[in-house]
């Protein structure tokens, strides 16, 4: 199974300096979050 990616290239670039962290701030973890739901919503 494929998952669209529908994702701004905003929202690309902060998921790779999200992982690129070895820490993480509270609001960056709620706004991963919230992108991982985006990416998984059907």
């Amino acid at each position: 199974m494929t998952v669209k990616q529908t994702l701004t290239k905003a929202e690309k670039e902060f998921l790779k300096t999200y992982h690129s962290r070895s820490y993480h701030y509270f609001k960056d973890i709620k706004k991963y979050v919230a992108l991982l739901e985006k990416l998984t919503k059907v």
